[in-house]
């Protein structure tokens, strides 16, 4: 999309400070004449088009680029007169709200010491002063105040993602300080309603940060710049913001309300003999009671509002006593505080009474339409731009409420989720072998949560970076499989902990665990987790750097992820675990007691999960062997001759490396190479028997023996057979469709395990496990134990 920009999540105002125009004379006359041209054209219901061509009243001729470029500024920059250093200095007091999820305590939101908006959605944060600035006075300047203990350290991280996120990364929703006083505001005004007050665990000083991040992670879209709220009538908001003259009140402080040079209105009579000639002896309002005439003048707009009392005689007189119109004031325009604490102050002081009627319309007037105000009437444009923002903070609060009652409930799981929850199988994760007895963790409670509440994702670590501890939490709860409820991070016991967000509307969908390759003199254990959510999005705990062997658990189709179950081994490792999956309610599941495949069932290499778990791959067992944990925590491996059906013609020899030791007899390695022109490299398989993309190393007692084939004449391979022990692979058969075939290793009895091609699907290579004695010795017989065909659909 190349250069945008992202806009404050309050107010959908700038991050910077705006353009301003010319003070020349003649160009603050063609500005001000095009914004009220276009003001007259919006009162009428016109779309304006601006003259482009329009042409100067005298003066010295220009170069014509010149103009060209004066004329582009002065249309897309505001009147340097409206638009004043002390109205837009606000815009440079911005900060974000961000979501640490590694943050110690219940909390886990935090707001940025001042920030630097950078360009394409990056934004910079300095320290300074955090969240506790909402706790001083909200119309005070900024002072420097300690960092908010939530906020990630700023030799970690001070470039963050606004709305979006890439790479990962937790999103911050940029604000400025003036717009987070004015929901502070909308906060306290709003708990006194009926609609909020009886709501549970509401605070009627604070705003829960970390319901206010969840209310704004819930309205954005994969593209957001600002949330999914309705701003007023701007329209600065686009890819990058654009500078609408007539528009200076949208960058105008909302804090500036220069009420005080407002005058009051006295109370005039001039009108009554006025209404008194307009008398209708019919009034349709005339059995109405004056409680249901106030009722009906509280919904009305105030332009509707002054035809509505002109239109009805008996609506007139309903509303004469001047509380009417100061209870009125007070309830439909709360974001003019400072008016009515004014008024209040000044009520007795002034020598007149105040014609609140009359003040009621004249603020209704002066902020509900503002494009174009003129500099006689720009006092008026930061009540405007308050009143603006107002309105859509009242739109967020809905959101804000709903997403602090969805982390309120209790830490007992639902007996729809216990009852009806199947435990798939448990495997081995960790070497020493797990000896616990298997304990089991709910981290779903009730469907409901799904809807309601974000959670997060934590794993710990001990110090040697093995996983110890994995779930859920929310608030303080903490559902957890192993340590993690209860321990004090850090506090000499080494534990660790990485965590990411789940948002509000997405789920678990799977989990792949990172184990590094077992060496028996060593072990092995997680180092790291990725979670894999319905929304498609990933999160990656742990060891993110390097490669390691694959274990991934799928929720099968129809189902819900619900929890874990396991066994700790050595030190309090996690040494085996599964998955607890329920039916999803009204979704129709695959079948009542479903079975994993075999890519669910074995430790993948990292360079051949993705290939095992892709849906257009078929694994057919021939030999599979899953009968201790040293081998099902031995990674099988994959090699293909054939990306697709059309490319067999590249392949011309299948060869073998054996071991031919009494005690260890078997195969070590198997390769294919291509025709030379092809530059294709070799591809094989085999573990600790040095690159199978080399020649295959050979002595007397590793042998390696070849299968020529004629890959350009129309020979491949379409069939393979194997035999074997209890512990090995003894020999392995490829056929062709040329009616040949050959033998790797020793035939040592009769029964073949087979497959063969149908017409369906053909047979594009193999996937393989090798043994992992005890003996780190003998690393270098480490013997095929395991071999799957791998097919693809014909097209």
């Amino acid at each position: 999309m190349g250069d945008f920009d992202c806009y404050c999540f309050l107010c959908s105002g700038p991050l910077f400070e705006p353009q301003l125009g010319s003070a020349s004379p003649q160009a603050l006359r063609k500005r001000r004449q095009r914004v009220e041209e276009k003001r007259l054209a919006l009162k009428a219901g016109l779309r304006y088009v601006s003259d482009s061509s329009e042409s100067e009243d005298g003066g010295e001729e220009e170069n014509e680029d010149d103009e060209e470029i004066d004329e582009y500024e002065e249309r897309t920059s505001y009147d340097p007169e409206l638009a004043t250093e002390e109205r837009t200095d606000w815009i440079q007091y911005l900060r974000v709200l961000g979501f640490n999820p590694n943050a110690i305590g219940g909390s886990k939101a935090w707001i940025s010491g001042r920030a630097r908006y950078d360009d394409g959605g990056v934004i910079e944060v300095f320290d300074g002063s955090g969240s506790s600035f909402l706790r001083q006075n909200i119309l005070a300047k900024e002072t420097h105040i300690n960092i908010d203990p939530n906020q990630p350290s700023l030799d970690e991280n001070r470039c963050y993602d606004c709305y979006v996120p890439t790479n990962g990364n937790e999103v911050v929703f940029p604000f400025h300080s003036s717009c987070m006083a004015v929901l502070k505001k909308v906060y306290e005004w709003s708990l006194n309603s009926s609609s909020y007050k009886k709501m549970k665990g509401l605070d009627s000083t604070e705003i829960d940060m970390d319901s206010l991040y969840d209310a704004a992670t819930d309205l954005c879209d994969p593209y957001a710049v600002y949330l999914k709220l309705k701003y007023g009538d701007i329209s600065g908001a686009e890819q990058c913001w654009e500078c609408h003259p007539g528009e200076e009140y949208s960058v105008t402080d909302p804090l500036h309300s220069a009420v005080e040079t407002i005058e009051l209105p006295p109370v005039s009579t001039a009108f009554q003999s006025l209404y008194s000639r307009l008398r209708s002896s019919v009034d349709p309002f005339g059995a109405v009671p004056n409680e249901v005439i106030h009722s009906i003048c509280t919904y009305l707009p105030g332009e509707d509002l002054s035809n509505f009392l002109m239109a009805s005689f008996v609506a007139h007189c309903a509303t004469l006593d001047p509380t009417f119109w100061k209870s009125l004031g007070r309830s439909r325009m709360p974001w003019a505080w400072e008016l009515w604490e004014r008024t209040s102050r000044n009520d007795s002081q002034l020598g007149f009474p105040i014609d609140y009627k009359k003040l009621y319309f004249l603020v209704d007037a002066h902020t509900s339409l503002p494009f174009g105000i003129t500099r006689r009437l720009s006092g008026w444009m930061g009540l405007a731009n308050r009143r603006r923002i107002w309105t859509t903070c009242l739109l967020l609060l809905p959101h804000y409420f709903r997403s602090l009652q969805g982390g309120i409930s209790d830490n007992k799981s639902s007996s729809d989720i216990t009852d009806a929850a199947i435990e798939g199988e448990l495997f081995p994760i960790s070497y020493p072998p797990a000896s616990s007895t298997a304990s089991q963790t709910f981290v779903l409670h009730s469907w409901e949560e799904l809807h309601t509440a974000p959670s997060i994702f934590e794993a710990y670590w001990d110090l040697n970076q093995n996983l110890v501890g994995l779930g859920t939490s929310s608030g303080i709860q903490k559902r957890i499989l192993g340590r993690g409820t209860g321990l004090q991070l850090g506090a000499g016991n080494g534990i660790t902990k990485s965590a990411g967000r789940i948002n509000t509307g997405e789920w678990i969908q799977s989990l792949s665990l990172g184990l590094e390759i077992l060496q028996p003199l060593h072990g092995t254990a997680v180092k790291r987790v990725d979670v894999t959510l319905t929304s498609g999005r990933k999160i990656t705990l742990g060891d993110g750097r390097r490669n390691f062997a694959k274990r991934q658990f799928l929720c099968f189709n129809g189902y819900t992820f619900a929890g874990l179950f396991g066994q700790t081994g050595h030190n309090g490792v996690i040494g085996s675990l599964g998955i607890l999956q329920c039916p999803t309610p009204k979704t129709l599941c695959d079948i009542a007691s479903p079975k994993l495949s075999t890519a669910e069932r074995l430790l993948w290499h990292h360079s051949s999960s993705s290939i095992v778990h892709n849906r257009d791959v078929k694994l057919r067992s021939l030999v599979v062997l899953e009968d201790s944990s040293i081998n099902a925590l031995t990674p099988h491996e994959t090699f293909s001759w054939t990306a697709g059906a059309e490319q067999f013609s590249k392949l011309e020899r299948i060869s073998a490396r054996l071991c031919t030791v009494l005690e260890h007899t078997g195969i070590l390695q198997l390769q294919c190479r291509f025709v030379r022109r092809f530059w294709e490299p070799k591809r094989g398989l085999g573990r600790n028997s040095g690159d199978v993309s080399e020649e295959l190393l050979e002595s007397e007692d590793t042998p390696v023996h070849h299968f020529d084939i004629d890959g350009p004449g129309g020979e491949r391979v379409i069939g393979v057979k194997a035999q074997g022990t209890n512990d090995r692979i003894t020999a392995i058969t490829f056929c062709t469709n040329q009616g040949r075939q050959a033998t790797f290793g020793q035939e040592t009895q009769d029964k073949w395990n087979t497959f063969e091609e149908t017409g369906e699907e053909f047979i594009f290579g193999l996937a393989a496990g090798f043994s992992l004695s005890a003996d780190p010795h003998e690393k270098h017989f480490s013997l095929m134990n395991s071999i799957i065909v791998l097919t693809k659909k014909q097209d």
